[in-house]
C-alpha cells in the first residue's frame, strides 16, 4: 500500500515470533527512492506488547474501581481536609437527592444538618489528628428536599497521590 500509494504509514500490527508468541508492533513505513530511481518501502517496527499490556491492564483496573465507586450501594465521599466535597458516588448524591456535581466543590456541612456542623467539623480535625486511623459517627445528613437521614460514617484521612491529605469517607444510612 506503501508502494503504491507513495504515502507513508504508521499503526499498530500483530504477529508472532518463533515460539508462537503474539507480539504488539508499532509500525512505520515510508517510501524511499534510490539514485537510480527504484522505488523502496522502508520501515522501523517497536515491539510495544508489553506496554499494551500494561494499557490493557490498566484499563481493566480503572474498570473495577469505576463499579466499585460508582455502582456500589453505599454512600462514598472523598473531602479535601477542609471538608470540601473532592467526589462522590452517583449513590451517595442520589441518597441525598443530587446529582455528584452538585455537591463537588462545596462544603460537606452543606448536606448535614445546621445543629451538627460543630460535630461534623470536629471529626474531620480529629481525621487531620490521626492519619490513617478510621473514626466513626452518626450524625443528621440533610437531602436536597429538607428531609433528614441518619447516617453512620467512617472516615480516614490519607495523602493522596500529590501528597495531600483527603478524607476517604463510607456512610451508611442508619
Amino acid at each position: 500500500a506503501v508502494l503504491a500509494s507513495g504515502k507513508p504509514y504508521e499503526g499498530m500490527e500483530l504477529s508472532a515470533d518463533a515460539t508462537g508468541t503474539p507480539h504488539c508492533w508499532w509500525v512505520w513505513k515510508f517510501l524511499f527512492q534510490s539514485g537510480r530511481g527504484n522505488r523502496y518501502v522502508g520501515g522501523i517496527a517497536v515491539d510495544v506488547t508489553e506496554r499494551t499490556r500494561a494499557e490493557r491492564a490498566l484499563q481493566e483496573s480503572e474498570q473495577r474501581y469505576h463499579a466499585l465507586y460508582e455502582d456500589n450501594p453505599t454512600m462514598y465521599f472523598t473531602l479535601a481536609i477542609d471538608g470540601t466535597v473532592l467526589s462522590v458516588n452517583r449513590h451517595g448524591a442520589g441518597q441525598l437527592g443530587y446529582a455528584p456535581h452538585e455537591l463537588m466543590g462545596r462544603s460537606v456541612l452543606h448536606v448535614f444538618h445546621r445543629e451538627d456542623h460543630d460535630q461534623v467539623l470536629g471529626q474531620l480535625a480529629a481525621c487531620r489528628q490521626n492519619v490513617t486511623k478510621t473514626i466513626t459517627w452518626e450524625l443528621r445528613k440533610v437531602r436536597k428536599d429538607g428531609t433528614g437521614l441518619w447516617v453512620r460514617e467512617c472516615a480516614r484521612a490519607v495523602p493522596d497521590p500529590k501528597g495531600n491529605l483527603v478524607v476517604l469517607v463510607v456512610c451508611e444510612d442508619i
